[in-house]
């Protein structure tokens, strides 16, 4: 009987671990590139919009122009907000206590420059809106705009 019951803990555990590794990889995220997240994105628009190939081409060219440009954009803010960091620790550690009032209002300094980091996305946004508008038909954009309404981070 206790073998009985050692066998089915053993293979009930095997299963589990089984289990748990396979949903780690399943949700593994793997940053894309920004071509692989203009392609991705392309594939999406043109299966939610039914965008024409002479369209495909052309939103193409333009995902990937912008996902260019927003990466880059993003590499620029995560570096500089990791040398403002060293720089505050370094800072922090140096001063003591008593400069630690310095440390939030630049922390505060830091959130107003990642605003301007945010307001530059959204023109790069609105450029790249601009120009979908010479590209997509009139129905086209309605329902993309219907979309990007009912599941904003499912379209973008």
């Amino acid at each position: 009987m206790k073998a009985i019951l050692r066998t089915g803990m053993f293979f009930l555990l095997v299963s589990l671990f089984t289990i748990n590794v396979s949903a780690q990889k399943s949700h593994s995220h793997k940053k894309l590139s920004a071509e692989e997240r203009a392609v991705k994105q392309t594939e999406r628009m043109t299966e939610q919009l039914g965008l024409t190939e002479e369209q495909q081409v052309k939103v193409k060219a333009l995902n990937l122009k912008y996902a260019e440009q927003l990466e880059s954009q993003r590499k620029v803010d995560k570096e500089k907000a990791v040398k403002k960091s060293k720089e505050e620790g370094v800072k922090k550690s140096k001063e003591g206590v008593k400069k630690c009032k310095e440390g939030v209002k630049k922390s505060e300094e830091g959130v107003k420059k990642n605003k301007e980091g945010n307001e530059q996305r959204k023109a790069l946004r609105e450029a790249k809106n601009a120009e979908l508008k010479e590209i997509l038909t009139p129905e086209q954009l309605e329902k993309l705009k219907t979309l990007r309404h009912k599941k904003p981070h499912l379209v973008k």
